[in-house]
């Protein structure tokens, strides 16, 4: 089954499943870009206090979940409510959040920088997109990013 390695997994179990084989396609070579934030050049060019503000608050609450993930489960579990508020869904939450935590820095990002776009990174993938999802052979790996509100 194709499923993504930061939930997969903690649903799996969840459902008693045994536990699945991962087979992260980075170990292979195949690096691509995730968990972005995304908006149009519109936005950045016309609003662009809007943007900072929102990538502000967005990589503090990914700071601050990194640092008492136990407290985003059961503020999440308060929201959500349902199986949420039970042990097996705050545990499956937290496995799943843990894994999420962990992949939100790139092994490239040799300054640990959360938010931080990586060069190397979008250049990996776009030649990939490139190669086998008929992307613009002209298309230009900083044109799909920008760090300008990463602080």
């Amino acid at each position: 089954m194709l499923g993504g390695l930061d939930d997969k997994p903690a649903e799996i179990k969840a459902a008693g499943g045994p536990p699945p084989v991962g087979l992260p396609y980075s170990d292979y070579g195949v690096n691509q870009v995730g968990y972005c934030i995304v908006t149009t050049k519109d936005t950045v060019k016309n609003k662009p206090d809007l943007v900072k503000r929102f990538m502000q608050a967005t990589l503090k609450s990914y700071a601050e979940t990194a640092k008492n993930p136990d407290a985003a489960v059961a503020s999440m579990a308060d929201i959500v409510g349902g199986t949420m508020n039970e042990d097996q869904g705050k545990a499956q939450a937290r496995a799943v959040l843990d894994v999420t935590i962990g992949v939100l820095i790139s092994p490239a990002n040799k300054d640990k920088k959360l938010g931080l776009n990586v060069p190397s990174d979008w250049e990996d993938m776009v030649a990939l997109m490139k190669k086998y999802n008929d992307l613009d052979p002209k298309a230009d790996a900083k044109s799909f990013y920008t760090n300008e509100f990463v602080n």
